[in-house]
């Protein structure tokens, strides 16, 4: 049976490694497998060709495992988001052009959220490089490159490229994007050539930086979806999301909306939450405030808030999975969200507690961050990890 998904006819990915991929899903198995970007259409590279003739005669590749493992336990895949993202292109299998482009062009971000690594954040690999131990806090390895080849001038040109060929689905990550060098000029580039008007970007954001400056050029595109990365909220937000405040955030977001006030059809809203031991027990509070921003907006298109239980590396100490058995069946009496309730119950009797080394590194980061765990984390949690 096939595991049709349409990334793979229209959309390309590229990586802070420079990698191109299908989507940003991936796992980090069988990576070598795949092609650095060039001139050339990557949908015609021989790994593109390969996966799909995997998922046509129905294999489950490694490489999409975050899809089958979301699948399995009954949560919504990127691979079904991307059916129902995509149902509007006709695909043409003799002649595939890239529609949908997804890229990060460097990792220059302002935060150094907890969950986070340095391929990610230019701030933590700034930390790191001021304090070397915490290299075991952000990566598996324990290791940093000193500079990343980020090739920000060739993806420029690239993009460039794919717009006046026919792009019309622009994705762009970081980092964050709002404060990136190249993806400004992209903007400019649109708005001169005035084909802006014809491009749909998707922002993933962190909403720091909602500048009248930025949001004038935005407001040129044919709209702009913003994709807020919001794991907490107060003081757990706080203490994730390093070093922005809960208000400051709430702040930025009253500003989009005034902004767009005149323009509601020109924009969507979703926020997404990356689900870590730091706030599993408050998702559904989080959810209650954002379903109140819809209510208060409710002349704008928000999206629900979107909850990605499956953090990676999948053996993170930060995975929920990586947590006692005992301590998952405890919290599994209490109240909470779905999807986590589904992965936790997944997860029991499938792992091995990183409890050690989850104490280990907060107390590191807590020091280095001069925050404590216990002014800003759920009860239960801090009970957990001052249990011997």
């Amino acid at each position: 049976m096939s595991k049709y998904c349409p990334y793979l006819f229209l959309a390309a990915c590229i990586m802070p490694d420079n990698k191109v991929f299908p989507c940003c899903h991936v796992s980090l198995d069988g990576r070598e497998d795949w092609q650095y970007f060039n001139n050339q259409n990557p949908l015609y590279f021989e790994s593109f060709i390969k996966l799909r003739k995997e998922l046509a005669e129905g294999k489950s590749p490694k490489i999409c495992s975050k899809c089958w493992t979301a699948e399995d336990i009954g949560l919504e895949s990127p691979r079904q988001l991307a059916i129902k993202k995509t149902s509007k292109y006709i695909i043409t299998h003799d002649d595939l052009k890239i529609k949908y482009l997804d890229i990060k062009f460097d990792n220059y971000c302002n935060f150094s959220c907890r969950m986070c690594n340095p391929w990610n954040s230019s701030k933590i690999h700034d930390n790191i490089k001021d304090n070397n131990d915490l290299a075991t806090v952000f990566s598996t390895t324990g290791k940093i490159v000193d500079a990343y080849n980020f090739r920000q001038e060739d993806k420029y040109i690239f993009v460039k490229k794919l717009l006046d060929d026919g792009l019309d689905y622009l994705k762009v990550t970081g980092g964050e994007p709002t404060i990136n060098k190249h993806f400004i000029l992209i903007l400019d580039y649109c708005i001169e050539n005035n084909i802006a008007k014809d491009i749909t970007l998707d922002i993933t954001t962190n909403g720091s930086k909602f500048t009248n400056q930025l949001l004038s050029k935005l407001i040129n595109f044919k709209q702009v979806n913003y994709n807020l990365s919001i794991d907490g909220k107060d003081k757990v937000y706080e203490y994730i999301r390093h070093p922005f405040t809960w208000n400051k955030l709430v702040s930025n977001i009253e500003k989009l909306f005034d902004f767009y006030k005149n323009d509601t059809n020109k924009m969507t809203v979703k926020s997404s939450c990356i689900v870590s031991v730091y706030n599993f027990l408050d998702i559904l509070d989080l959810e209650v405030w954002w379903n109140n921003i819809k209510k208060d907006y409710r002349y704008f298109s928000i999206g629900d808030l979107g909850i990605d239980v499956i953090l990676r590396p999948y053996d993170s100490y930060l995975n929920i999975s990586s947590l006692d058995n005992e301590f998952i069946k405890t919290i599994l009496q209490e109240n909470l969200h779905i999807n986590v309730r589904n992965y936790l119950s997944n997860s029991l009797n499938n792992k091995k507690c990183k409890k050690q080394l989850l104490k280990k590194n907060i107390s590191m980061l807590d020091s280095y961050y001069k925050k404590s765990f216990e002014d800003h984390l759920n009860s239960k949690l801090i009970e957990y990890i001052k249990s011997d």
